[in-house]
């Protein structure tokens, strides 16, 4: 056997050895992906916006602003929170800074809750109101939430939001 066949049979039997070394590293067990459902704790501190439909004065689209603050007692959700709106074509442009008191049923993920108030919208003047109406709150994650949400007002406006919350934990 001359020399160059000894080179090609070793450069052969290192490339098969080698390559078989090779090809038992390339499977790598992956842990499998599991998907948790967010904890639908509801306790703390919550800033969001909100879009607004207002139906009073032929009615406008709107939006806002709001922050609060959640108490979790088991089964029940106690909250305090704070809005600001405004709807530009509503009488040339109306405002409405809003203090509310939540109270619901804490259902895991989902949040059903009642809500009353008080508040003051300017529309070239100024009124006070009170306010009282129902919603829905559910979590994406554990930080972040959408709902919906009705209320009356006294000055016979019916407001219907929808929203993005974001909770401090």
């Amino acid at each position: 056997m001359g020399i160059a066949t000894k080179f090609a049979a070793a450069v052969f039997a290192t490339t098969a050895l080698t390559t078989t070394a090779m090809a038992a590293d390339l499977y790598t067990p992956v842990d499998p992906v599991v998907y948790e459902q967010p904890s639908g704790d509801w306790e703390g501190f919550y800033a969001g916006v909100f879009g607004s439909y207002n139906d009073w004065a032929g009615g406008d689209f709107g939006g806002g602003a709001r922050v609060g603050y959640n108490f979790d007692a088991g089964d029940f959700v106690f909250g305090l929170e704070g809005s600001f709106a405004y709807y530009p074509n509503l009488s040339g442009g109306t405002s409405a800074i809003e203090g509310d008191v939540r109270f619901g049923f804490d259902a895991g993920q989902a949040l059903i809750y009642g809500v009353a108030g008080l508040g003051q919208v300017n529309w070239g003047g100024t009124t006070n109101y009170w306010t009282f109406g129902a919603g829905a709150e559910f979590m994406v994650t554990d930080m972040i939430s959408v709902g919906a949400e009705y209320k009356y007002r006294d000055t016979g406006a019916n407001i219907f939001n929808v929203g993005l919350n974001v909770h401090m934990k």
